[in-house]
């Protein structure tokens, strides 16, 4: 139930086939955050890395189709 709880929270986003984005440095904790096995996986709450990954063309999100 946990982790049920833990995927409703996060936002998921999958690189697109063929491109080359490994992640981003997010701008208010300077962290750089990685794609693991071409998909990035961020807390739904954090607006600054969702407009990232939201203006970026090498992602799309799908978050609810993992679900």
């Amino acid at each position: 139930m946990a982790t049920a709880k833990k995927a409703a929270e996060m936002r998921t986003y999958k690189v697109i086939e063929g491109r080359n984005f490994n992640g981003f440095m997010h701008p208010a904790t300077r962290k750089f955050v990685t794609a693991k096995d071409g998909m990035i996986q961020v807390p739904a709450d954090d607006a600054k890395a969702i407009a990232i990954l939201t203006a970026a063309a090498d992602v799309t999100d799908v978050t609810d189709i993992v679900k």
